[in-house]
């Protein structure tokens, strides 16, 4: 939900008006909304022709079946999409959306290189493989009512060991301690 808030508060911040929340812990619907994708279908469905603009952030999720048909059923004729993870063309094919369906072509882009040191911080890449099988992260994934749709939102590599840390839609934990000899660096 964290997510949901950070929206709410710039939102609210930026108009100066109250603005709607709606998902599965409040539903307060006004002209300015914010959702999540998990609950996008049923505002839709119920106040959907009320929008007329559809700003869809993280739109990388999209193309999953579920969430690709809230946006499809959205009548809004104004769309806006922002990720910074655009999915490549095999991640839109077979049953996944496209997202220039459901959003529009992209109209705007802008380099990473470009936002180091200014909105981003110097960072570097390693990949590392992890051998999750059998880690309690998998319970978080298909048990205690967790939804399978949820997002691992960080990962931080020390020595050896990876923590894997998950978004609060998750029931049960919320990181994971990966141990070290399921790590695997790459390069």
């Amino acid at each position: 939900m964290s997510l949901v808030y950070q929206w709410y508060a710039l939102l609210t911040n930026a108009f100066q008006t109250e603005i709607g929340v709606y998902y599965s812990g409040e539903k307060r619907v006004l002209p300015l909304t914010v959702t999540t994708y998990h609950s996008a279908g049923d505002l839709i469905a119920e106040y959907g022709n009320t929008f007329k603009l559809l700003i869809c952030d993280e739109e990388h999720h999209l193309p999953a079946k579920t969430w690709g048909e809230a946006a499809l059923m959205a009548p809004a004729p104004f769309r806006l999409g922002l990720t910074a993870t655009y999915p490549e063309e095999h991640e839109q094919i077979g049953e996944r959306w496209r997202l220039d369906e459901l959003i529009g072509p992209i109209v705007y882009t802008q380099r990473l290189e470009t936002l180091v040191g200014k909105q981003l911080a110097a960072y570097r890449t390693q990949r590392v493989r992890v051998d999750l099988s059998g880690l309690p992260m998998m319970g978080v994934f298909a048990g205690r009512g967790a939804s399978a749709a949820g997002t691992i939102i960080g990962v931080q590599a020390r020595q050896r060991e990876v923590t894997v840390y998950l978004d609060a839609g998750f029931d049960g934990e919320k990181e994971i301690v990966v141990p070290p000899e399921r790590v695997t660096p790459e390069g």
